[in-house]
């Protein structure tokens, strides 16, 4: 069993290597794994994929109350969250940790993490 085509690129987009950049040599690393990889390896990749896609979604669904940290609105007032960004804070979290335990089955680096705060360092496609 190994990756898709698809499923290849959305590793690269997670880590943040670019697709352009799959016959550079500073992408070799990253390009040179795929072949070696285990069975379980592979299973794990996937598992790993839908959890970190499923988080995008999330990020891409959240309502703009549901960011605000609006829990429920009824005639008495609102209903706040503890934490206004509590939601998206512990999915932004999860997702870089998701990432990074990517990059360490693949045993390369995490060019840029799509779900750190601030500004992304690091060059797309380079390791």
């Amino acid at each position: 069993m190994s990756l898709t085509d698809a499923q290849k690129a959305s590793v690269r987009t997670y880590l943040g290597y670019s697709d352009q950049s799959r016959q550079a040599p500073s992408n070799y690393r990253l390009e040179g794994v795929w072949a070696g990889l285990s069975t379980d390896a592979v299973t794990q990749i996937q598992t790993l994929l839908t959890q970190i896609d499923t988080i995008e979604t999330s990020f891409g669904t959240a309502t703009s109350a549901s960011r605000a940290g609006i829990i429920e609105v009824d005639n008495g007032g609102v209903k706040w969250a503890p934490s206004g960004t509590a939601t998206l804070s512990v999915l932004t979290r999860r997702g870089s940790m998701l990432v990074h335990r990517l990059a360490t089955i693949l045993g390369v680096p995490v060019i840029v993490d799509p779900f750190a705060i601030g500004p992304a360092s690091g060059v797309c496609g380079l390791a």
